[in-house]
C-alpha cells in the first residue's frame, strides 16, 4: 500500500514536468526512508516513466492529465468498475488485447462525428442486459476473427461488466 502511495506520489511529481533529477531530490526530501526502501528496479521503473513523459506529445499529455482529472471525479463505484474492466484487460492474452487495441485505434482514427457516434452506440450496448450484449457480439465480424481461447475470455469479461 505504502509502495503505491509513493508510485503515485511520483506520477503526480511527472505531471507537473519536474525533471528526474529534481524529482528525485524531492522524493528523497519529502520521504527518504520510503525512495531508499524501493528496489532498483523500481527506482529504474519510475525513472523510466519519467523519461517516457518527457518525449510524449502535448496532445497526448493532455489526454493522460483529462483522463487522470476524470478518474478522480468518479464516484467510489465508478472506480471500482473501471478497475475491474482494466484489471480484465490487463489478463487478455497479448493476441486478443491487440484485437481490441486495433478497433480501438480505428475509432480513434475516425472523423469526430463518426467516433461521437459509435462511443454512443457502443454506450447504448453497455447498458443492455449481458446476455443481449453477447448476442449482439457474436454476430459481429470482431468475434468471427476470434479462436476458442479468445470467445471464452471475452464470454467471462462480458459478466464483468455487469
Amino acid at each position: 500500500m505504502k509502495k503505491r502511495l509513493f508510485l503515485v506520489m511520483i506520477v503526480c511529481l511527472l505531471l507537473l514536468q519536474v525533471s528526474v533529477s529534481d524529482a528525485e531530490e524531492k522524493v528523497i526530501i519529502i520521504n527518504r526512508i520510503k525512495w531508499q526502501s524501493m528496489t532498483p528496479e523500481e527506482k529504474v521503473r519510475i525513472i523510466h516513466i519519467y523519461r517516457e513523459w518527457k518525449t510524449q506529445a502535448v496532445e497526448s499529455k493532455e489526454k493522460v492529465r483529462n483522463n487522470y482529472k476524470t478518474y478522480h471525479e468518479l464516484s467510489p463505484e465508478e472506480k471500482q468498475k473501471l478497475r475491474e474492466r482494466f484489471n480484465a484487460y490487463k489478463s487478455l492474452e497479448p493476441s486478443l488485447r491487440e484485437k481490441v487495441n486495433e478497433k480501438l485505434k480505428k475509432v480513434d482514427s475516425l472523423p469526430p462525428g463518426n467516433r461521437e457516434e459509435i462511443i454512443k452506440k457502443y454506450q447504448q450496448i453497455r447498458e443492455k442486459p449481458a446476455d443481449e450484449r453477447m448476442r449482439f457480439i457474436e454476430q459481429s465480424r470482431f468475434w468471427k476473427d476470434l479462436n476458442e481461447r479468445e470467445k471464452e475470455i471475452f464470454r467471462k469479461l462480458m459478466l464483468i461488466n455487469n
